[in-house]
């Protein structure tokens, strides 16, 4: 049990921003396999070490020899072996054999300098292959005018597409194509709609600019491809060619298909996702995930598994979870395409109040899914113990708590080790937090990002912690923004919230045959667990106050210090802390 969990090495740190979140214009290419690629100009060592991934060869043009000799040292301490570098006075003498390149690629610093060299233009063009590309951006109402003004004229280029990006510098995050209304207006719906109020107003107003057409002229950031003229095009914005072959091969067409793309996240395990339009209805169909390092290819893998055996399995309604079409890798990368979901975030739709229906219903999946998949011949409670028991070993590398506290967690997993009842495994979704859910227009939630599902999971698990996810949004909206208070309020302490969760685990562990003493050590397993996740994403630095060891270090303290009457399902009707 627990098999894609015990896989994880959960290392503190390893889940930051960094390297490879970076140089995202990369999706929007036909192919992530080129042979040779030259950067005008020098890129930051991190997008070089990125570039270095799809490239057999890499050459960087650059006049100043102090930035080539630095650049060189960094991309030796970065590993990237497979880099050249071109010195010259000035770069349109750069010695470029023609038709020898794959792409062109264009730092924003040098922009400007393309744009104003026309002699390098037209070297650029010659030295491309016939189906190549040059990729760069132009910023700002004056550098979109010098760009018409200059490609107007006889370059040799032809314009194959154009994405208007945000944010307005710095990586970009969002990719979508110019004139496209319908893709602009569902990206401010459904893809840019932030949390905060600024954020929401900054949406609508997109919205509105996005039904007028204005969109394209406002935003000041775009990206182009450029390929040399009659070189074979496509229909506007088709998906990437790597795409469309990944889907032939599994008897899906994509040409009556156009796409935007979302790489937002700034953690390396975020997913880049193309959203797939069909051309006639203006609808989004299909939505393509991929990931941006192989070392995250498992998840991706997982989550195929995980929505075949949903559908095969009839596990959940259809249209409530995403539905699988195919996977693939390419690049070593890997590549999943799914049905899309329609839905508003759960967030937005929430009355944000104990007795919120959609709460209620997503709750309610959770518990069914948990019913119609409990099985209680795959696994006793001994082995859920040795699976809990790794992961507390991997917790105490991580944390080192204090010999009390470590004590109190080991002789809670000591406890599901000696139970003789029956101990149910579920298929687990393994991320229940309220932002993995969409509620349509029927109020009905939809389940999304099925990466850390578990066919044989922890009962009780993906309840603790969508519950958690719903109290912390209730309390915040109230302006307690304390993640310990929040949790302390909703899961310790008397509360409409915590009564509607007593009686529901309760009733829960009954369906599926659970020993309701069992749902105890289940409730700090889980926060265990959480806080492990959690510290992939934290730098040595924050480890000490992370949410969930904190979480977790508070039930300990607080059962320590009170007499609980928690999970009894006997005498107590609640499962809140009892005072003397």
């Amino acid at each position: 049990m627990l098999e894609m969990t015990l896989s994880t090495r959960f290392e503190p740190g390893t889940n930051l921003s960094g390297n490879l979140a970076r140089a995202d214009w990369r999706y929007l290419l036909p192919s992530l396999e080129l042979s040779r690629l030259l950067c005008i100009g020098i890129p930051a060592p991190e997008t070089l070490a990125v570039l270095g991934t799809i490239a057999r060869e890499m050459l960087v043009a650059e006049p100043d020899a102090q930035r080539l000799k630095m650049i060189a040292t960094a991309a030796q301490e970065l590993g990237v072996e497979n880099l050249s570098n071109i010195s010259a006075e000035h770069f349109s003498t750069i010695d470029l054999p023609e038709q020898s390149l794959d792409l062109i690629y264009v730092t924003r610093r040098m922009t400007a300098a393309l744009l104003a060299d026309p002699k390098l233009i037209a070297k650029c063009q010659r030295s491309l292959k016939p189906d190549a590309h040059l990729y760069l951006e132009i910023s700002g109402q004056s550098q979109k005018r010098r760009f018409r003004q200059i490609f107007a004229k006889n370059t040799g280029f032809q314009e194959t597409a154009r994405f208007w990006l945000t944010p307005f510098s710095g990586e970009l995050r969002t990719a979508v194509p110019v004139n496209d209304r319908d893709a602009s207006a569902y990206f401010f719906k459904n893809v840019l709609f932030g949390q905060s109020f600024k954020k929401r107003s900054l949406s609508q107003i997109g919205g509105l600019l996005s039904q007028t057409g204005w969109i394209d002229t406002v935003m000041p950031r775009h990206a182009v491809l450029l390929s040399p003229k009659n070189s074979k095009t496509e229909l506007p914005f088709s998906p990437p060619l790597f795409l469309q072959e990944i889907a032939q091969k599994a008897g899906f067409s994509l040409s009556k298909y156009r796409f935007a793309l979302s790489a937002r996240g700034k953690y390396n395990s975020n997913k880049v996702i193309f959203f797939l339009f069909n051309r006639e209805t203006d609808q989004v169909e299909i939505v393509i995930k991929m990931t941006r390092s192989p070392e995250y290819n498992a998840r991706l893998e997982n989550e195929f598994r995980m929505l075949k055996h949903l559908k095969d399995n009839n596990l959940a309604e259809a249209g409530t979870y995403p539905e699988p079409f195919f996977f693939d890798y390419h690049n070593n990368l890997a590549v999943i395409a799914i049905r899309a979901v329609y839905g508003a975030p759960f967030r937005v739709k929430t009355t944000a109040k104990p007795d919120c229906p959609v709460a209620a219903d997503a709750a309610n999946w959770l518990a069914t899914l948990g019913k119609r998949s409990a099985n209680v011949d795959a696994a006793s409670a001994g082995d859920a113990a040795n699976a809990l028991q790794q992961l507390f070993e991997q917790f105490q590398q991580t944390y080192s708590l204090p010999d009390d506290e470590a004590g109190f967690l080991a002789n809670a997993i000591a406890q599901i080790a000696d139970s003789t009842a029956p101990f149910p495994t579920v298929f687990q979704h393994g991320d229940p937090g309220t932002w993995n859910m969409l509620v349509n227009d029927a109020n009905r939630v939809i389940v999304i990002d099925w990466e850390s599902g578990e066919p044989q999971g922890m009962p009780m698990w993906d309840l603790f912690y969508f519950y958690r996810t719903f109290a912390s949004w209730v309390a915040r909206q109230s302006g307690e923004n304390d993640p310990q208070k929040n949790f302390a309020a909703h899961f310790l302490l008397d509360s409409p919230i915590n009564r509607l969760m007593a009686a529901q685990f309760h009733h829960f562990a009954a369906e599926i045959q659970l020993d309701p003493a069992l749902i105890r050590p289940l409730f700090y397993t889980c926060w265990m667990h959480r806080a492990l996740k959690e510290s992939m994403r934290l730098s040595p630095e924050q480890m000490a106050g992370g949410t969930f060891v904190n979480i977790l270090r508070l039930c300990i303290r607080e059962k320590s210090a009170r007499d609980y009457r928690l999970f009894s399902g006997n005498n107590c009707n609640f499962f809140f802390i009892i005072y003397p």
